[in-house]
């Protein structure tokens, strides 16, 4: 019985000193905070427009866009959230990834195929869920396979810009 006890203090001992560290799975555009992603590692900025970070894991790099003013609270602000909210959210796999592995249904998206782009290679986007796919056509079958997944706000969130004419 001793046992027991011994076993279930060290156990909620680890629940508590050490919770499940952040997956970019849970990270949400105009939900989610820098604060959060930092849970995913060691950021480095990222040069360009606006404050963009990156996180390297093993098998992919995620980069997030966060709000630099917060609730519009100056002219060039473009969302309505807290400072620090992060706004887009893109994974680069090191290796493509099936798109079945994601449980999106290929019907859900629209695609988008350029005259100047490598054959084989096209994006796929679902507006209405602030989803956009960088997708590699491979192999005979035509295995669909996401190279670049990004999370945006989706249509039903451009209430929260600032300036309401970005849409």
């Amino acid at each position: 019985m001793r046992l027991f006890w011994m076993f279930a203090v060290i156990s909620l001992i680890n629940i508590v000193a050490y919770p499940q560290s952040e997956t970019w799975k849970d990270l949400k555009p105009l939900a989610s905070t820098k604060s959060q992603a930092d849970r995913l590692g060691v950021a480095e900025k990222v040069s360009g427009n606006g404050a963009k970070l990156r996180y390297r894991l093993s098998e992919m790099s995620v980069v997030i866009e966060v709000e630099t003013k917060g609730f519009c609270s100056e002219p060039n602000a473009e969302w309505n959230v807290p400072k620090d909210t992060i706004i887009n959210l893109t994974i680069n796999f090191t290796s493509p990834k099936n798109i079945n592995e994601f449980g999106f249904h290929v019907s859900d998206f629209t695609e988008h195929r350029l005259d100047n782009d490598l054959p084989g290679i096209f994006y796929m986007s679902n507006k209405e869920k602030g989803i956009l796919l960088d997708v590699e056509e491979r192999g005979e079958n035509k295995q669909l396979l996401v190279r670049v997944l990004r999370f945006e706000p989706s249509e039903n969130q451009n209430g929260l810009r600032c300036n309401k004419d970005q849409i």
